[in-house]
């Protein structure tokens, strides 16, 4: 990994990097680390690479879209669903074959509108 060296920081802001590390039981460059990833994560997310969606519903109604790391093509599966259930599948599908920032979270959200329980695996 590259390194990353911040020269002249002001003595309260350091004062308060210390504290925090110190109360965190880590070394200054470790906290601030983890500190600098976590606030990019959050400031600029990056869409995940790899998950799967599971989602079930009244009936026997069920879903599933696989997304691999790297894999130009998603592994789908629909069974038993109503008219309703498969707009929403395919609109969640195109999310997350899209992935941009925020799709895996729309997809989400339309098999929430559409089914009674929906389940992510990130394995």
């Amino acid at each position: 990994m590259p390194d990353l060296w911040i020269a002249d920081i002001p003595e309260d802001v350091f004062g308060s990097l210390q504290t925090l590390a110190r109360s965190a039981k880590v070394a200054e460059d470790v906290w601030m680390r983890e500190y600098i990833i976590a606030s990019l994560r959050v400031i600029c997310p990056i869409p995940q690479e790899s998950y799967v969606l599971h989602c079930k519903g009244k009936q026997g109604s069920s879903g599933m879209i696989s997304r691999r790391y790297k894999e130009p093509v998603l592994q789908t599966k629909a069974t038993l669903v109503s008219p309703r259930q498969e707009e929403a599948f395919e609109k969640a599908a195109e999310l997350v074959r899209r992935n941009k920032i925020g799709d895996r979270e729309l997809a989400i959200q339309m098999f929430q509108t559409a089914f009674d329980e929906v389940i992510e695996d990130l394995g």
